[in-house]
């Protein structure tokens, strides 16, 4: 398979797929922040303890946590229901109002996923100790498209004959986290934390289009591009010219079984972060934290490869074959010939040179006022930073354990532009047996699906020992319980 096969059928569907799907605003887990009952809080704040002596996370269960949404578009200008046809439409469809759907994008709209799941997760107590450890599997990809390229995608040139692209972009992280993290009580009302975590890289994919401009004439396009591309990956092969020009980039299903083995456990690709975090009592019903996550980076340095493109050209059209519906020669029809015309005139050079990827930091600052041992009311600010660029989640909670074995949240967030989300967090004890369902966003899909952005969840599996009966101060008993 050639680069601009690849390039045909695999990058374009990601960006039209993944683009309609995700978002790098969506935040992860507001609603478990000021929640009684979670063990694995420190992955909040690495200042707070949970009331056991011991827990132990089932593998792939402890917690599992899925995040997807957009940073612009919700449900509604995705989908618009006709009432003539009684169905849904999509935006790209002939009769559906593609000026709505246009009106709601912002200059440049990202669009992310992340799942994260603890392969091992355990935690005990020590005097004012408290030691946690996590094996996390983690996938995040993060899609930026700029309003230009839907604009292109959608009307051509009706509208406006120039368009650009700079700041088009992907990244796609594909990493083990192996974190410990210590919490110490100071004093009855003082609280630290901090964890060190080792990054090993799996696979990477990062795009970013620097310049594309593109000036559209009833004759001739003219374009101008500066991108680079950076791949991590075992089963990718380039061919080059002795210049370094690409001649051909295909997938090798011939990998050598040590080789994938080990850039399979990412020991090839190392990396380092850490997160910090306080918890600060100045009087007996409220207390405040915050905490600073996942400052650190990967250096993928295994299977690299480096793609540039610099330079302009200028398309004057091609010819195809229109006869029987439209297909050409090959049989992949008018629009797949115009991308592979475009594509034939994009001159990569490629190398094989060591690069380096920061991970999505975040920091989050927080308050919880107990009512009474039973009842706390808690608010939480997280900013996620990607790209340079920060995203907010502002979230207001009830928390409430009525009973030692049960306990509830209901929170509300604001999330980047969007108001319409409820939340809900649920976690129960079994004996020794502790499940928890938490979402920032699921009540809202189902009361007010039109106005979604975003989604995610958080569920958990443990076992629990040690656990305390009744509140203690903070030195013995910390917030989080």
């Amino acid at each position: 398979m050639n680069f601009r096969s690849i390039l045909r059928r695999f990058c374009l569907p990601v960006f039209l797929v993944f683009g309609t799907l995700f978002d790098a605003s969506g935040q992860l887990g507001n609603t478990a922040y000021h929640m009684y009952g979670i063990p694995q809080a420190s992955q909040m704040n690495p200042a707070f303890q949970p009331s056991c002596n011991f827990y132990l996370g089932m593998p792939l269960l402890s917690p599992i946590k899925l995040d997807l949404g957009f940073s612009s578009l919700q449900y509604k200008d995705i989908f618009t229901w006709d009432e003539a046809r009684n169905q849904f439409l999509t935006f790209m469809h002939p009769d559906a109002d593609k000026d709505m759907f246009m009106s709601a994008l912002r200059s440049h709209n990202n669009f992310r996923v992340a799942l994260n799941t603890d392969i091992l997760s355990f935690g005990f107590k020590k005097n004012n100790l408290f030691v946690s450890f996590d094996i996390t599997e983690r996938i995040e990809n993060t899609i930026v498209l700029p309003e230009d390229f839907f604009e292109f995608a959608i009307f051509l040139t009706r509208n406006q004959d120039r368009f650009s692209f700079a700041d088009m972009g992907e990244s796609f992280k594909y990493y083990r986290e192996i974190a410990l993290g210590i919490s110490y009580n100071m004093d009855d009302e003082f609280q630290v934390g901090g964890r060190a975590k080792l990054l090993l890289g799996v696979a990477n994919a990062d795009l970013r289009v620097t310049q594309m401009d593109l000036l559209a004439s009833l004759d001739k396009w003219e374009i101008n591009s500066q991108m680079d591309v950076n791949i991590s990956a075992p089963v990718v092969v380039t061919e080059t010219q002795s210049d370094g020009k690409l001649d051909s980039l295909y997938l090798d299903d011939n990998v050598a079984t040590p080789d994938l083995i080990s850039t399979a456990l990412g020991f090839g690709n190392p990396g380092f972060a850490v997160d910090f975090g306080f918890l600060y009592r100045p009087m007996d019903v409220l207390t405040l934290s915050g905490s600073i996550n996942d400052l650190g980076f990967i250096s993928w340095r295994k299977n690299v490869v480096n793609l540039t493109n610099q330079g302009g050209f200028t398309f004057d059209g091609l010819e195809f074959d229109i006869l029987g519906n439209g297909q050409g020669d090959n049989g992949d029809g008018p629009l797949n010939e115009i991308m592979d015309s475009l594509t034939s005139q994009l001159d990569f050079y490629a190398s094989n040179d060591p690069y380096t990827t920061l991970i999505t930091g975040s920091f989050n600052l927080g308050a919880a006022y107990e009512l009474s041992e039973k009842v706390r009311f808690g608010v939480v600010n997280r900013t996620t930073i990607y790209k340079y660029k920060f995203y907010n989640q502002f979230t207001l909670s009830a928390n409430v354990q009525p009973i030692r074995a049960f306990s509830a949240t209901a929170s509300y967030s604001v999330i980047g532009g969007n108001f319409a989300n409820l939340g809900l967090g649920l976690s129960m004890y079994l004996g020794p047996l502790n499940l928890y369902f938490i979402t920032d966003q699921i009540p809202s899909a189902a009361l007010i699906p039109t106005s979604i952005q975003s989604v995610n969840f958080r569920l958990g599996m443990n076992m629990v020992f040690g656990r305390s009966k009744r509140k203690q101060a903070l030195k013995d008993q910390p917030l989080i319980y």
